[in-house]
């Protein structure tokens, strides 16, 4: 008689567009953190129009993993030197955009996150993988755009806020580790963290 060792159900990958919600330090003290979910109809709308660097974007830097997509994993070893910059050590953080948000006169409620990143991902047509680590853009820097949950529809109880948005965006001349024009663009710093 021949014996067949019981196997568990292998784990299944998650989707490349089902996020998991993530931790990030709180607006109101960077000691402390928060949990926050990705939007998911941002993240559709990338998928619906083939974006698919965005996607990846939020995996590697708002997630902090690589994109569940076959051979990501590899792309750290074949890397050594790249440094993904991700929101769990974001270094500033701000309140209030000064332009329309959504259906907003004004994004007072959006809280800004703000990250120093060596290297990004993006999308690359391959055989091998379909992503690929590269230098971010120089002179740049990756902002998060957050939007509390009482703004928008009820969410899962423990998110604080929901991500709605990230991109590069100009460093200052002047403050390199911020936005070029943060004191024009943004209501009010709310902390930053020296390196």
């Amino acid at each position: 008689m021949v014996v067949v060792p019981f196997r568990s159900p292998e784990k299944k990958r998650p989707s490349v567009l089902e996020l998991p919600a993530v931790s990030a330090p709180s607006p109101l003290d960077p000691k402390q953190s928060v949990d926050l979910e990705i939007s998911s109809s941002t993240i559709q709308k990338f998928a619906k129009v083939g974006r698919k660097t965005p996607i990846f974007e939020a995996w590697a830097h708002l997630v902090g993993e690589m994109p569940p997509i076959n051979n990501a994993m590899y792309l750290p070893s074949q890397r050594p030197a790249a440094r993904l910059g991700i929101l769990k050590n974001a270094h500033a953080c701000f309140k209030g955009v000064r332009r329309p948000y959504g259906d907003q006169d004004r994004g007072s409620e959006i809280y800004v996150y703000v990250i120093s990143t060596s290297h990004t991902i993006r999308w690359v047509s391959a055989m091998d993988c379909v992503a690929d680590l590269v230098d971010a853009p120089g002179g740049k820097l990756l902002t998060v755009q957050v939007c509390h949950s009482s703004s928008l529809q009820p969410s899962v109880e423990s998110v604080w806020a929901t991500i709605t948005k990230w991109e590069f965006v100009d460093a200052c001349a002047e403050q390199p580790r911020f936005p070029d024009a943060h004191k024009e663009r943004y209501d009010e710093l709310l902390w930053h963290i020296e390196p």
